[in-house]
């Protein structure tokens, strides 16, 4: 577990915003939509409640909404990556 975070679900994460971000990036919309519900699940089912919690639920719905403005919703997304543990 790091910084209260399990392993499993920190590279679940990383790999579902790399994801996002890169679709949202090259203007593959709905793919980073989709993708950025899917981490929101995993957010809202797989991480206790809390601060880091609502910050990621929150930097999901944000850069759904700021789709189709691809760079835009990846700013959001890469600053959720920086919200992920380190490990």
């Amino acid at each position: 577990m790091t910084d209260g975070m399990p392993a499993d679900v920190r590279a679940t994460l990383a790999q579902l915003f790399e994801e996002a971000r890169v679709a949202a990036k090259s203007g593959e919309t709905a793919l980073a939509a989709s993708v950025l519900e899917s981490a929101e699940t995993v957010v809202e089912t797989k991480l206790p409640a809390g601060q880091r919690r609502e910050r990621l639920r929150f930097g999901c719905r944000q850069a759904r909404e700021a789709l189709p403005a691809g760079e835009l919703a990846a700013a959001y997304v890469s600053a959720m990556e920086r919200r992920l543990p380190c490990g």
